[in-house]
């Protein structure tokens, strides 16, 4: 065993997990190793040798002026009581400097610098966004519907961060010991915060940390670990890793957009590209989608998003030449919420009176989707089969709700007048316990 590493290193985290450390105070008692109660010590000391090194490394550390003991009464020269720290400044970074291990208070500081310049960063991407808007420029946030509230929470948990560190003296779970991964994974916060597009994460991996595949395998976890902490509490709470990534605009893959139904849209050619005769469905993927110079509906009277995928392509082989059907997914990415929005406002400058539904589950969830896509981008959205009545026609087929939280997740919705189209079937959700997978239907 390294007995100075094992030593220092025991003593050092003592320290600074103290109350004196936390607050400051270099003097109340001492941080104390008791050698015969730690179970690698201990038994190592029943070996002659190793009792002699370590014992000579005591006495090395103690000559260095770094720490001191005391011998068990009646066992002195054999059996060590208590080692502990000499206070005062010099002791510890003698000990620090021996580990080559970063004081935790510098840690704490070059974290509490990395955050504050990350939100200097975003009030500099504000200002910019103003100015534009302001200047009757696109804003530089476009299309990022919703993306106010997404903001908002990335500013709040990092003044709580802040806050978090200034009273508890703790590197909060979020980050790491290290310097650089903090900088790194507050980096890739600030990305998600200006982003107004979609990346695939190797490229993003490859321009920001010149390794395609290090986002994968260091920053994608605990970058997750703070998104889901950022989505806590908010209606987009509970969604899948990928989901996660994608409604921040970054994604595993180039998303694809599918739909059916009446839509014709211009690229750089002046003829346009016409989807009405696709009855089986068609795709855009995003790279086209972003070359898109204009888009126009004919013939739609009805549009209708659906959340899961296979919903979609069974309601394709029934759907009326009027319809436009859009595939429409769990809660959408920055680049597939400008797809709606770009449909919509085709449907409004068709002229003809379009009716708008959405389809999801019967669920906490699919009532977030639909409030989403209410809000932000359609308000004329109605539910489709999301009913009381359709609940109870399937309730042979429904599920029982997740336990007593996702009850009250469910009874807060009924004090909001967002919700309020889905109260009657709340409550029923709730005297029968049930919720209805969309697929259940088919």
């Amino acid at each position: 065993m390294n007995y100075r590493e094992y030593l220092l290193g025991t003593l050092l985290d003592r320290y600074e997990r103290s109350a004196g450390f936390r607050k400051g105070d270099e003097g109340g008692r001492r941080r104390l190793l008791h050698p015969m109660k730690e179970a690698a010590l201990s038994q190592a000391m029943e070996n002659i040798d190793e009792k002699k090194s370590f014992l000579s490394e005591l006495d090395r550390l103690k000559e260095e002026g770094i720490l001191d003991y005391s011998w068990l009464r009646y066992e002195r020269g054999n059996l060590v009581e208590s080692v502990w720290l000499l206070s005062g400044e010099k002791a510890r970074e003698r000990a620090y400097y021996l580990l080559d291990r970063t004081p935790l208070s510098s840690q704490l500081a070059r974290l509490r610098i990395n955050i504050e310049e990350t939100l200097s960063a975003i009030e500099v991407e504000d200002r910019a966004s103003e100015s534009q808007e302001e200047s009757g420029a696109p804003s530089a946030r476009e299309g990022r519907t919703g993306e106010a509230e997404q903001q908002l929470r990335i500013r709040r948990f990092l003044l709580d961060m802040l806050e978090s560190i200034e009273k508890r003296q703790r590197i909060p779970r979020f980050f790491r010991r290290g310097e650089r991964i903090n900088g790194e994974l507050l980096q890739a916060l600030l990305f998600l915060y200006k982003n107004k597009t979609e990346e695939t994460e190797r490229v993003f991996s490859a321009r920001n940390y010149g390794d395609s595949k290090y986002f994968e395998k260091i920053l994608k976890a605990p970058l997750l670990s703070i998104l889901r902490e950022i989505d806590r509490n908010s209606p987009y709470e509970g969604q899948g890793d990928e989901t996660l990534f994608e409604n921040y605009g970054l994604c595993r893959w180039p998303e694809v957009l599918q739909f059916c139904g009446g839509i014709s849209v211009w690229l750089e050619e002046e003829e346009p590209i016409r989807f009405h005769g696709e009855c089986y469905g068609a795709y855009l993927n995003s790279e086209t989608f972003r070359h898109i110079k204009r888009l126009e509906l004919s013939g739609v009277e009805r549009v209708l998003f659906i959340e899961n995928l296979a919903n979609y392509l069974w309601y394709l082989k029934k759907r009326s030449p009027s319809e436009l059907v859009i595939w429409h997914g769990g809660f959408y990415s920055p680049l597939r919420g400008r797809w709606f929005r770009k449909i919509y406002e085709a449907g409004k400058r068709a002229g003809s009176a379009i009716s708008y539904f959405h389809w999801s589950d019967i669920d906490l969830g699919g009532f977030r989707i639909f409030a989403r896509l209410k809000r932000n981008i359609v308000p004329e959205l109605k539910p489709y089969r999301m009913d009381t009545e359709t609940l109870r026609s399937y309730r042979d087929r429904a599920l029982p709700l997740c336990g007593e939280s996702y009850r009250r997740k469910l009874e807060a919705l009924l004090g909001d007048p967002e919700y309020r189209i889905f109260h009657s079937l709340i409550e029923e959700m709730l005297r029968s316990g049930l919720r209805l997978e969309q697929e259940q239907l088919l």
